[in-house]
């Protein structure tokens, strides 16, 4: 059983003296909001003119399932150019703030996750969840897959399970997929608490007056275990979430490889998007650059990363440098350098609100729980989340 010790080694439930300690150290840059965003809405962005042209020609024969997609301009691509306002360092923790309303925009951590075992333990469950769970985001680049609790795009939709992308017809498919949620879960909630530890309170606390004021489940998983286990210096280690204040995850989670979009905006259910990158490739000229076009903002990505930013403002990723793996299909593409650009990511749908509307056996269970919470409506209550024994 975990000791408070590792706990507060870990950084999984800081004081309000230590978070105010540690974000008084980050660096804070305020910056004006573009009048037009850069790069350009609607438009891919490559970093070279050899990445747009690889992408360009792998697009030409494929045709798109949604005529629509991206408002019609399908796939139209753009090179990244020196009209950046900043770009922030692989080493460079920073936190971006407007600079009229003050207002913070952007936070990125680096040295996010303090483990290094713990790290790659993510690294390799996210992984098995790209291989295993449906792509949400079929028309861009790389794949992004959910966890936790979503919905279908239907009308009639429910709050469901993120779902296998194969039919599970055996009791053994039936349990991989069980385990595999339980391994997604713990990945999700550590991230969860370095995330409610590390970043700015401003921002769980949205997180949670969201999940309290619709009424959603935490990512419980359907489950009633008080405890969780994860790897930590080589070790499995269990963590007592009713007695040492740990959170449950944000309900909807989802793992990325390789995931490329255009600049473009969210309509979504809260005021702020998570990502986690547990592995990005060492070479920063090959693709996968974060952005924050409203701001002109490119984040140069680096393996343990921790960034949040508002679904409102213009965002993207940048297309990656591929070469085809040995599964020769998308989200499974080698960098030059053999790195795997791997991400957990946090969002609450906007889809999810009315589909919860629908969920009647969420009335019937009453499962979800919030606990030390970080804002004056989010309530408290004890809390469980698994374990990944991976």
């Amino acid at each position: 059983m975990a000791n408070r010790q590792l706990i507060d080694g870990l950084g999984l439930n800081w004081s309000t003296s230590q978070r105010d300690e540690f974000l008084a150290k980050i660096k804070i840059v305020e910056l004006p909001k573009l009048e037009s965003p850069h790069p350009p809405t609607e438009l891919f962005s490559a970093g070279i003119p050899e990445e747009r042209h690889q992408w360009q020609g792998s697009w030409k024969d494929k045709s798109l399932r949604d005529p629509w997609y991206n408002e019609g301009l399908c796939r139209e691509t753009v090179d990244l150019d020196s009209h950046l306002k900043y770009i922030v360092p692989q080493e460079e923790s920073v936190i971006f703030r407007d600079i009229e309303t003050k207002e913070t925009v952007l936070v990125v951590l680096r040295d996010f996750i303090p483990d290094e075992d713990l790290r790659k333990v993510m690294m390799r469950v996210c992984r098995e969840i790209v291989k295993s769970h449906q792509d949400g985001k079929r028309e861009d680049p790389g794949m992004l897959c959910h966890v936790g609790y979503t919905c279908s795009p239907q009308n009639d939709s429910q709050v469901r399970l993120a779902a296998s992308c194969i039919k599970l017809n055996t009791d053994e498919e039936i349990t991989d997929e069980t385990e595999l949620n339980n391994a997604a879960q713990g990945v999700a909630g550590m991230v969860w608490n370095l995330m409610k530890s590390q970043f700015p309170p401003e921002i769980t606390a949205k997180y949670n007056d969201t999940i309290h004021d619709n009424e959603f489940p935490r990512m419980e998983i359907r489950k009633d275990d008080e405890t969780f286990t994860f790897k930590v210096g080589g070790e499995d280690v269990t963590f007592d979430t009713g007695e040492d204040g740990l959170e449950l995850p944000s309900p909807s989670g989802m793992a990325a490889v390789y995931y490329a979009r255009h600049t473009h905006t969210e309509v979504n259910g809260n005021s702020w998007i998570v990502s986690c990158t547990v592995n990005a490739p060492g070479d920063t000229t090959t693709g996968g650059n974060f952005y924050l076009a409203s701001y002109g903002i490119m984040v140069l990505p680096t393996t343990n990363t921790a960034s949040a930013w508002r679904p409102w403002d213009y965002y993207g990723t940048s297309l990656y440098e591929k070469e085809s793996g040995p599964e020769d299909r998308a989200g499974f593409e080698v960098c030059k350098d053999e790195g795997l650009d791997t991400d957990m990511v946090f969002e609450i749908l906007k889809s999810l609100k009315a589909a919860r509307k629908r969920s009647n056996w969420l009335e019937d269970s009453r499962k979800w729980k919030v606990t030390k919470a970080t804002s004056s409506k989010a309530r408290s209550q004890k809390l469980t989340f698994s374990h990944p024994l991976m």
